[in-house]
């Protein structure tokens, strides 16, 4: 009878990590089209990459306080190369959203 149960519930449980996974996948996909937005408003000159001025600026327009935007910046530009590209911008804000989720 245990067995039974717990395979009954071994059961249950795979189309709710199922569930789980789509419903990640959703948000991941919801995420990417935000950042995807708001990097073509932040990329002005629109040459495929936001510069560090470009990002700046954008994040100043947000009120952020000058040491905060430094450290955005730096958490933004994770391969450190002066400039984040629209890959490198969606990577960020879905790993970023995932954080702010498990919190």
């Amino acid at each position: 009878m245990r067995i039974a149960l717990i395979g009954a519930m071994a059961l249950l449980a795979v189309p709710a990590q199922a569930r789980d996974r789509q419903q990640r996948a959703n948000d991941d996909a919801e995420t990417a089209r935000s950042a995807n937005r708001i990097f073509g408003e932040i990329d002005s000159n629109h040459d495929g990459r936001i510069t560090r001025d470009e990002g700046l600026a954008y994040i100043a327009g947000q009120r952020v306080s000058r040491g905060n935007r430094e450290r955005i910046w730096r958490a933004l530009d994770a391969d450190r190369n002066g400039w984040i590209s629209r890959q490198e911008f969606v990577t960020q804000a879905i790993r970023y959203q995932r954080q702010m989720e498990i919190r």
